[in-house]
């Protein structure tokens, strides 16, 4: 037997770490950073990697760099003026014997070559978004905000750099961001940077200037500001208090990148607003709301403002979890599949490896249904569902026990029923409906009758994913029964719930019988 040595800090540190992916505009290829870091050298680097998803091996894009990252594709080319997609990235290179002293941007093509400098920003380049056309980009830098013109901006950056003196002096309210302090006296602004097609450094153009908008100070990135898809307006967040605090309320503004006239679109001195998101039609921009007087008791919220009415409306008010940012529209939503119609499609229809499938299904009914608990649970933390209504419902809108008995009962239905009904021109969706549906309606109460008695007596879930949280809203019958009798030793309190608990079923199950003897669902 080999002998295994255990992991060491050193094995660690040896790991590569992949940085966020961006997708081609086919989706057929994904560009990401890498980093890699050396403890013999106490440094770091990362480079650019292409990545296909169809298969296949992954390939370096960049190497001359030590921090490449950041890379977003361009969007999909269009027009004579956007002839080739690009891939833009910040990095500190040394390109025609100048030496970035601050982060900058550059573009490269998918295909390779050499990465050239977008252009010379003096007080670096922060975090980017690339505009629909793709000319343009928009990006964040950190400038003094009295100054004018690219040419102040960088005789201030000049002499910034050749200060001996390391002390600051600061009367404002938020000066430290963590492990880190601000930078005095700057201010993070949105710029507009129009590539140059023929290769030459790009023009650059600071939307805020000669304005009092400024982005938050703590960390402002890609998800503050959005652009909007015909390329005319950008939305931001700003925050409008003349001092800054460090639980700044911050406002929404949406600017004209020509002419840099701003509309404050949502202000409001008891919420914060943020991350903002125009829709695909470019008629909705969606954001996250909180209140700052509840800020503990009500989560960010989902909110969007109707750019033809000029409203805005708080649309996850009667969500019981919190909304995470950064946004993403979606036109597909997510599709559940239910017991019944499964059970028949299993009996009824006839599709590849039908048969495998459901011997597969049904072997996992001799799995305890703990063993699932922690991968339901992260499945259910991948789709945001952990303390929810929905993250306790949604495993019990399928069962492998209801979907053996509808599959079991289904076949005793006679083929030439639906045979029939397939001659009188009925598809399978109406056939299911009309024939076998009524014919399998006693299963379907005691499936129904089976798994409402289960839910009631549900358990597990809320115990692994929420422990009643959040403020107890996802407290069920057995587990409060279970925090009285095991957790508090109330056994009398207990004893009482178990009884409720058996009249609530026998309810429940008495309403069903009443109601499926009604609609002839047996004699």
């Amino acid at each position: 037997m080999s002998k295994q040595n255990p992991i060491t800090i050193e094995d660690l540190w040896r790991i590569e770490r992949l940085g966020a992916p961006s997708l081609s505009p086919d989706g057929a290829q994904a560009v990401a950073a890498v980093s890699r870091y050396s403890m013999d050298d106490n440094k770091g680097s990362s480079a650019l990697w292409l990545l296909s998803t169809l298969g296949g091996a992954p390939r370096a894009l960049t190497h001359c760099g030590d921090k490449d990252g950041q890379p977003r594709w361009s969007p999909a080319a269009t027009g004579k003026t956007h002839a080739r997609e690009l891939i833009a990235f910040t990095a500190r290179r040394e390109q025609e014997g100048q030496k970035d002293e601050e982060t900058q941007l550059y573009v490269i093509a998918p295909d390779g070559g050499e990465a050239r400098r977008a252009a010379d920003v003096a007080t670096g380049v922060e975090a980017f978004r690339w505009c629909p056309d793709g000319r343009r980009l928009v990006f964040i830098s950190w400038v003094w905000p009295e100054l004018k013109g690219t040419r102040a901006q960088a005789g201030r950056h000049k002499e910034f750099k050749a200060r001996k003196e390391t002390g600051y002096v600061t009367s404002e309210a938020q000066y430290r961001h963590w492990d880190r302090n601000l930078p005095m006296g700057r201010v993070a602004h949105l710029h507009l940077l129009e590539l140059d097609l023929q290769g030459g450094p790009g023009k650059v153009r600071d939307l805020f200037e000669g304005s009092a908008y400024e982005l938050g100070r703590a960390d402002p990135g890609a998800e503050h500001f959005d652009i909007s898809p015909d390329g005319r307006h950008v939305c931001f967040a700003f925050d409008p208090a003349a001092e800054k605090r460090g639980d700044g309320r911050f406002a929404l503004a949406e600017m004209d990148i020509k002419t840099g006239r701003a509309v404050v679109i949502a202000q409001d001195a008891g919420w914060d607003f943020g991350t903002p998101r125009y829709s695909p039609g470019g008629d909705r921009i969606a954001f996250t709301a909180s209140h700052q007087g509840r800020k503990h008791t009500m989560p960010s919220q989902l909110a969007v403002w109707q750019r033809d009415g000029c409203t805005h409306e708080v649309v996850s008010a009667q969500w019981d979890h919190q909304v995470h940012a950064p946004l993403q529209w979606e036109e597909d939503g997510l599709a559940l599949l239910f017991t019944v119609p499964a059970g028949y499609a299993f009996a009824k229809l006839a599709f590849r490896g039908r048969d495998r499938v459901f011997q597969i299904l049904v072997g996992a009914l001799v799995v305890p249904a703990q063993i699932g608990t922690l991968p339901l649970f992260l499945m259910l933390k991948s789709m945001g569902l952990v303390n929810t209504y929905a993250g306790a419902l949604v495993p019990w809108l399928a069962s492998i026990f209801g979907l053996f008995l509808v599959r079991q009962y289904s076949l005793s239905i006679p083929d030439e029923m639906l045979e029939a009904a397939r001659i009188d021109g009925a598809g399978p969706w109406r056939s299911f409906r009309h024939v076998t549906l009524p014919a399998i309606a006693p299963t379907l109460l005691l499936v129904s009758i089976i798994s409402i008695a289960g839910f009631f007596q549900l358990f597990a879930e809320p115990y692994v994913m929420t422990q009643g949280g959040p403020a107890q809203s996802t407290v069920t019958v057995l587990y409060f029964m279970y925090e009285e009798g095991f957790k508090w030793w109330n056994l009398g309190s207990a004893s009482a719930v178990a009884f409720v608990l058996f009249l609530c079923i026998l309810a429940v199950t008495l309403v069903q019988l009443a109601v499926a003897k009604r609609m002839g669902a047996y004699e």
